[in-house]
């Protein structure tokens, strides 16, 4: 609503003037295609004008975020000839696989600020498509720019048909490959809390006993917990401080009895010994997945891992290894872990 007004006021003050003074105050978007992009094709927030189409039409893109390893980044617009980034300032989330009706973003740097209204949206297998959206530009000293758009948030590398209709990929010797058990689930958005403010103690005493080399005690970072159903939390309860890293352990409780919270285990398709710690992990809420990196003697080496919480028999959920990517050599040559040579992948 306070944006809503601020639009409002906004446009109110900058309606006076003489037409000569209108056309010096508009808002010149652009919309852009492929050739900003570079080829991105990986997971990305996009929108594009309501009456074009990305893949027929050469310019439709109005914006487009990109994601790193679960991460919304800054968007890109483009006013006039500049290519601006926007972040997000709202604080707005929605629950479940769906996005907010409202979001807001800005350019301090420009003094651009977005307000993005959606009106329709659905599901279309792990992807959310946003049916129609309003975006209203504003900039200080300038008329509101509105666009009507349509558009995604989608991973399109990944493979989004049913098992039953999609093909095989074709094994190479060096990637496992398996099948995922259990059904897919999605989490609501993150609740942030600070160190060990709101872990009810029950909570803390179960993560003593099932995982006593955790000393959330000693580390002063942040937590978070997720919504996995009415009756299921997901906790991220900050664990140990490293030289290069700090770590996190998964918890499950159930919301009426957190006194009995279960540690997960995360298991790696090479041993059947589990661990409990995990680097720095970001997780996707819509989809539950769950990513991080064990890097070797410097950034150019490691291991990177993507797990997704499913739900299994027993009224019970558990990590599944979705893909392992490893580079061993350290040779000083840096590239990004979701790009690490693939050795297990598996599927529905």
């Amino acid at each position: 609503m306070k944006f809503l007004m601020m639009l409002a006021a906004l446009s109110a003050g900058l309606m006076l003037g003489s037409p000569a003074q209108a056309q010096d105050n508009k808002i010149a978007l652009k919309l852009f295609g492929q050739n900003i992009l570079e080829g991105y094709n990986a997971c990305q927030f996009a929108l594009w004008q309501h009456n074009r189409n990305p893949k027929k039409d050469k310019y439709s893109y109005v914006f487009f975020a990109p994601f790193n390893d679960g991460e919304e980044l800054p968007g890109w617009m483009k006013i006039g000839k500049d290519v601006i980034a926007l972040s997000r300032v709202d604080r707005i989330r929605a629950g479940g696989q769906r996005i907010e009706h409202i979001r807001l973003y800005e350019d301090k740097e420009s003094g651009h600020r977005v307000l993005m209204e959606f009106k329709k949206q659905h599901l279309s297998g792990d992807d959310i498509i946003i049916d129609d959206a309003k975006l209203t530009i504003i900039r200080k000293g300038r008329f509101p720019f509105i666009s009507n758009t349509k558009g995604h948030i989608s991973c399109p590398q990944l493979d989004h048909q049913s098992a039953a209709d999609a093909p095989a990929p074709a094994p190479t010797p060096s990637v496992q490959q398996a099948r995922l058990s259990g059904d897919a689930i999605s989490l609501s958005g993150p609740q942030e809390f600070s160190g060990l403010k709101g872990v009810p103690s029950a909570l803390l005493k179960a993560l003593r006993q099932q995982a006593p080399n955790c000393e959330p005690q000693n580390t002063p970072g942040f937590g978070e917990r997720y919504a996995i159903s009415s009756d299921m939390t997901l906790w991220a309860l900050p664990c140990n401080l490293y030289a290069r890293t700090g770590t996190t352990v998964f918890m499950v409780a159930l919301n009426d009895m957190p006194q009995h919270g279960v540690v997960l285990p995360i298991f790696d398709v090479d041993s059947s010994e589990e661990r409990q710690e995990v680097p720095n992990p970001q997780v996707i809420s819509r989809s539950a997945v769950l990513s991080f990196t064990d890097w070797g003697q410097d950034d150019s080496c490691g291991i990177h891992w993507r797990y997704q919480l499913r739900a299994v028999e027993g009224e019970a959920v558990e990590f599944q290894l979705l893909e392992k990517r490893a580079k061993t050599s350290c040779d000083g040559k840096v590239m990004e872990p979701a790009s690490f040579p693939l050795k297990f992948s598996a599927r529905p």
